[in-house]
């Protein structure tokens, strides 16, 4: 079967969905085109497993990748050395971050499946811990709130505010896909309905006196 679709197919694009595609993700044609490549080399790489599969696919049936699909490979020196510079820069960023040793043993292959390319804005192996990590954080902190202590309200405000600046909006047919709410819905938008006092965007980074000084405790 050919790895050009996404690992988990999608309901068809349409309206507001098909425009985001268009106007946040390329063809390969191009991803090739702006690297000096062959499109034909690309494909090559991808049905080899050797890159990451598209993160959705046009009704046309056109596959659709982000725009830095081949930015690791430049990193490495060449499609050859990815896997060796990929687990080298992993490693290095699960120690930075606190990661047990082999507890992400399976990042690379999650990295190859391209659904990594549906949730962040950028795709490398420090930006996927990074977020895995705050996943893993904000959850913790969500299923046991403590809105009444300034310490808990200010950390969770930061941890989501850094989860927003690195995953996408994701398109809405996303839940269906993956069987549940999107890490954006459940971890960003659902907390910031349930506590309003979380403040929306780079002003989650904002995390002085004002978020201390509100009532609002629910």
């Amino acid at each position: 079967m050919s790895r050009l679709v996404p690992q988990r197919p999608h309901p068809s694009l349409s309206g507001a969905d098909l425009a985001y595609v268009r106007a946040s993700y390329l063809p390969l044609e191009e991803l090739a085109r702006r690297e000096r490549l062959r499109s034909a080399r690309v494909v090559e790489w991808i049905e080899s497993g050797r890159l990451p599969r598209p993160a959705y696919v046009l009704p046309d049936g056109t596959p659709m990748f982000p725009e830095d699909l081949l930015a690791l490979v430049r990193s490495a020196g060449g499609v050859n050395r990815l896997p060796d510079h990929f687990a080298r820069r992993h490693e290095l960023a699960a120690r930075m971050l606190g990661f047990a040793a082999g507890t992400r043993a399976g990042d690379w292959e999650d990295y190859l499946s391209g659904e990594y390319g549906v949730c962040l804005r950028q795709v490398t192996p420090e930006t996927l811990l990074l977020k895995e990590m705050l996943v893993e954080r904000i959850g913790r902190a969500i299923d046991a709130p403590r809105p009444e202590d300034p310490a808990w309200r200010r950390a969770l405000a930061f941890e989501i505010g850094g989860l927003d600046c690195l995953i996408r909006p994701f398109a809405s047919v996303d839940p269906e896909r993956f069987g549940r709410p999107t890490s954006r819905q459940r971890l960003i938008e659902g907390p910031r309905r349930r506590w309003p006092w979380l403040p929306d965007g780079l002003l989650a980074f904002q995390t002085g006196s004002s978020l201390t000084r509100t009532t609002d405790r629910r």
